[in-house]
């Protein structure tokens, strides 16, 4: 990403081999077996015992996917690899698409999350939902920004005063950003997100939280077109906010008309599910031949939440396969409980040595960045996210961020 291009590339593409088992593996075992591993891996199974599937498995093909593109960016990288990160690099290695995708889960988790709090509880404590999610978050963006700032007086890295500013007040979407913290731009979309989402929720009936998601929705487009006639990188909330309202508005569809929901996502599940993944990849090979055509920066991100959206609800509720095995797969679930702490940290692994005032470090050649990025995120999840989800737990709601 030149700034606006390399942090525009940060997460997401979706498996191109479909799964002929949708048709012959027995759904209720299936889904019964995937809930139980997922509940043996995930920390972070909801107090009601619920855990929805798969979602830590796209969490991890996302992160996947930032890093591939970050990957072909790093100057460490061998040109073999290099070579081939960047041949896919905008197709499969589409970090734009990535983010959308992790919009659109958290759209559709948060949402589904207050809603099933109101169903148990009778209501929805913003409070509660405000100090979980700074739990949740705060403590390892803060340790990232304080590892900044010991660099800058230790290194030659340079950060300005507007880039802590921005890092800390979550406004990176606004500016004052470089390639080490320029991927804080979708963090502060999703902070921006939830300041204002669970309020209307709590404060608007539904027929009224259903009209102005939809309105967001057709808002967007215009926001993407403004910003890019000023050659801005489309990091408004308002730009973004249509990836979001369709994960929301999927999971009013959910509650409320839960027996449809579940009928269209057992149709034909590998023909539906095929054509979710070519509407994700569609609009990114458009995007390629016609990167300034103001139709596809209006509507390519549009559509591609609505197949991201479709591909969330059908491996969370719909019928077991082959995929949906992967991606509640150990691995895969493991990479998804540290995903938050590998986006965070992964810029300072492919950044240029000389930014550091090196000639050459150790650390930013092929393939310990990889390496140190793994024990680094792995680290921070045990030592910061992962203590403090019993301090979480003692909050009565529903949680799975």
């Amino acid at each position: 990403m030149s700034q606006s291009n390399r942090t525009e590339n940060d997460t997401i593409s979706a498996p191109t081999v479909m799964d002929v088992l949708d048709q012959t593996t027995s759904r209720t075992m299936s889904d019964s077996l995937a809930a139980k591993e997922a509940q043996r891996e995930t920390p972070t199974a909801a107090r009601s015992g619920e855990q929805i599937a798969s979602l830590n498995g796209l969490r991890a093909i996302s992160v996947i996917i930032v890093i591939g593109s970050h990957l072909a960016t790093s100057v460490s990288t061998p040109s073999s690899i290099s070579g081939i990160s960047q041949l896919f690099n905008g197709y499969l290695f589409d970090g734009a698409l990535g983010v959308r995708m992790f919009f659109c889960i958290s759209g559709f988790l948060i949402t589904h999350l207050l809603l099933s709090e109101k169903d148990r509880t009778g209501k929805i404590s913003l409070k509660t939902f405000y100090i979980r999610r700074t739990l949740r978050i705060w403590p390892v963006l803060y340790v990232f920004v304080l590892f900044l700032f010991v660099m800058s007086q230790t290194t030659a890295l340079t950060i300005t005063p507007c880039q802590y500013v921005t890092a800390l007040t979550f406004t990176k979407n606004h500016g004052c950003s470089s390639w080490i913290d320029g991927h804080l731009w979708s963090l502060a979309v999703e902070l921006q997100f939830y300041a204002i989402w669970p309020a209307v929720i709590v404060l608007c009936s539904t027929r009224t939280v259903i009209k102005l998601a939809i309105a967001a929705i057709l808002i967007a487009p215009v926001s993407r077109l403004i910003e890019a006639g000023a050659d801005l990188p489309r990091w408004w909330l308002t730009s973004n906010i249509d990836t979001l309202m369709c994960g929301g508005l999927a999971a009013y569809a959910q509650k409320l008309h839960r027996a449809l929901f579940d009928r269209i996502l057992n149709t034909r599940p590998t023909l539906s599910r095929c054509g979710g993944f070519a509407i994700l990849v569609t609009p990114v090979i458009v995007a390629r031949q016609f990167p300034h055509a103001s139709l596809q920066i209006m509507l390519g991100p549009t559509i591609q939440a609505f197949g991201a959206t479709y591909l969330i609800a059908s491996y969370a509720r719909g019928p077991a396969g082959a995929i949906k095995t992967i991606l509640n797969s150990r691995p895969l679930n493991f990479l998804g409980i540290i995903s938050f702490s590998l986006y965070i940290w992964q810029e300072p692994f492919f950044i240029w040595p000389s930014d550091f005032g090196f000639q050459k470090l150790l650390t930013f050649e092929w393939p310990f960045n990889i390496i140190g990025m793994l024990i680094v995120a792995t680290a921070s999840y045990y030592c910061f996210e992962r203590p403090l989800l019993s301090l979480r737990r003692k909050y009565n709601t529903a949680h799975g961020s």
